[in-house]
């Protein structure tokens, strides 16, 4: 906050701030893991983002024509590499592999799960898997989950390593859809719901389950039927029963991070880090969410525009989300409001607490160690506040927040410095890093099967202003 010159108290030290306008960026620029499965496969897919020109969106899609950022790819050795397509009537206590490129098609019948088809007459205990480039097409009737198809309560884990879920897609009528899963309930003859199905995704270990496709269900109908005449898109009964339970849960280490739309789910929390921190604000409507103890959340914030992740509730929600990890993009010369929670409902008390992590500091006075999901703030830069909803929101005043990694790269100090990675996040950089101050500094990895990473998001990287005598 600005202080004039004749309000100014005696005894209190006040420090000029030169704030620097930024340009958003609405993708990334990423050193990340760019690879998965064999890398000794002789057969290759390609994803990676690109823009809509229509809609000025970016989309995950395989086969990108002009991809923005880096691509990934993935391996496999064509009747070797991938697990083969599953009509589950039995019972799996467990699968564990990847499922890439599989399919169902036709144009006479509905088609369910291009990966996994599970339906009420079997049990799957667990799913340890990547589900890449899977896809169903039914010309003249529908088509159901891209990579899954569940009628039964279904578990997707990683421990300590990465599930991927990434460019599944249907196709209903000539319309592509970008879906991964579709959770179905069941229900009797008259329609009358049954039993209501539940996804759960457990992240433990620090392992992360990656979807960047959309997850969808809920509908009970006799999906039958022919589609009805003139329909561009399949037409389901949209009823309040036609809802599925989506849990989160993991042991605390954890994270599952969700890219893309949640359709008709009721969400739950519990010991897992939501992460949303993708480089793209994105609403996430959800029928209700409840967050119970140690659930944490990570979103992008646009300073720019104004706005954030944020979960909008129909139903009542409950519990406390903490936020764990603020991904700035572009910036603000000005303090600004954004609403990350907004529950629709009166009876909901579902609302955000701030993060140890979040550090509230007055002057730059760090340790010669410091942590990928550490927050570095001047005080009251990030605060709780309320619009519609109770502590649904946060205040931030751009001045006051600092980059980590640019804090301990430009410290002058005698001893090694360390950037350490504690947990299994990305580390988002926010802005260019300034000169690298003479010593060491050691950038320390998670030291795990998965992959410590930071994404620069189009700033650049270290500065050194002199060379080693040796190479580096």
């Amino acid at each position: 906050m600005e202080v004039a010159e004749s309000d100014r108290v005696e005894g209190v030290q006040y420090k000029e701030v030169t704030t620097i306008e930024t340009t958003p960026k609405y993708y990334t620029v990423s050193l990340k893991q760019t690879q998965y499965g064999d890398p000794n496969g002789t057969t290759t897919m390609t994803f990676g983002w690109e823009k809509n020109a229509d809609t000025g969106k970016l989309e995950f899609k395989q086969d990108p024509t002009t991809p923005v950022g880096q691509t990934i790819t993935y391996k496999y050795n064509a009747g070797g590499g991938s697990l083969e397509r599953i009509e589950n009537k039995t019972a799996y206590e467990t699968i564990t592999g990847a499922f890439v490129g599989q399919t169902t098609d036709s144009s006479l019948s509905t088609q369910y799960g291009g990966a996994i088809y599970n339906g009420n007459s079997g049990t799957i205990g667990n799913i340890t898997a990547d589900f890449i480039g899977n896809y169903v097409h039914s010309k003249d009737k529908y088509a159901l989950g891209g990579a899954i198809f569940t009628r039964s309560d279904l578990t997707i884990s990683a421990d300590n390593g990465i599930a991927l879920i990434s460019g599944n897609y249907t196709e209903s009528n000539g319309v592509k859809e970008n879906n991964a899963i579709y959770v179905s309930n069941i229900a009797d003859e008259d329609g009358v719901v049954e039993h209501y199905t539940t996804l759960t995704l457990n992240a433990v270990n620090n392992g992360k389950i990656q979807i960047d496709d959309t997850i969808t269900g809920g509908s009970s109908e006799d999906m039958s039927s022919d589609m009805p005449l003139g329909a561009s898109v399949p037409v389901f009964w949209e009823r309040s029963s036609d809802v599925y339970t989506l849990a989160l849960t993991g042991d605390g280490t954890g994270t599952v991070s969700l890219y893309n739309d949640i359709d008709k789910a009721k969400v739950t929390s519990r010991n897992v880090t939501v992460d949303f921190a993708n480089g793209e604000t994105r609403d996430y409507e959800f029928v209700s969410m409840t967050a119970n103890s140690n659930s944490k959340l990570n979103v992008d914030v646009d300073m720019t525009n104004k706005i954030a992740d944020t979960i909008t509730t129909q139903d009542k929600s409950t519990g406390t989300l903490i936020l764990n990890s603020i991904n700035l993009i572009g910036s603000s010369s000005d303090p600004i409001t954004v609403q990350i929670i907004k529950n629709t409902s009166s009876s909901s008390n579902l609302q955000l607490a701030l993060g140890n992590n979040i550090l509230s500091m007055g002057a730059l006075d760090i340790d010669d160690t410091v942590y990928n999901d550490a927050i570095y703030t001047a005080i009251g830069a990030i605060e709780l506040a309320t619009k519609d909803t109770k502590n649904g929101s946060i205040t931030i005043e751009q001045a006051g927040v600092y980059d980590t990694l640019d804090l301990i790269a430009t410290k002058e100090s005698e001893n090694e410095r360390n950037f350490t990675f504690r947990t299994t996040d990305n580390y988002m950089l926010s802005k260019d890093l300034g000169t690298v101050t003479d010593g060491t500094l050691n950038i320390n990895g998670k030291g795990s099967t998965t992959p410590s990473n930071i994404n620069a998001q189009n700033h650049t990287l270290f500065n050194l202003e002199n060379e080693t005598d040796t190479p580096v």
